[in-house]
């Protein structure tokens, strides 16, 4: 069985795109998600889907510079696979690659 996280390259990407990430870490974003996944059954067997924890630019402070925690707005991976699992995928999990990017995977059926 392969790392999904060397599977990216491979995998459809969804980027959710969500206008107010909630101060609770994107966990009340789920229905915004759902809105943006395939159904699982529509994709191939075995279709890799991800989606990376970052939705949206937003002002960087002086916090975040200092820290090197971004500018950028994420969505909790428990929100994700959440999505994915209601979508009907399998094998839902997630990783941290080496560019420290959060990501959640499934897999269609």
């Amino acid at each position: 069985m392969h790392e999904p996280l060397a599977l990216l390259g491979a995998a459809v990407v969804v980027t959710v795109t969500v206008p107010n990430v909630a101060q609770d870490g994107g966990l009340g974003s789920i229905r915004a998600i759902l809105a943006q996944l395939p159904e699982a059954h529509t994709l191939a067997p075995g279709t890799m889907v991800a989606m990376a924890d970052r939705v949206e630019p937003r002002k960087a402070t002086v916090f975040s510079r200092l820290t090197g925690r971004g500018g950028e707005a994420s969505l909790h991976r428990a929100a994700r696979c959440t999505a994915l699992l209601a979508r009907g995928y399998l094998r839902v999990g997630g990783g941290t690659a080496a560019d420290k990017v959060d990501w959640a995977w499934g897999f269609a059926p």
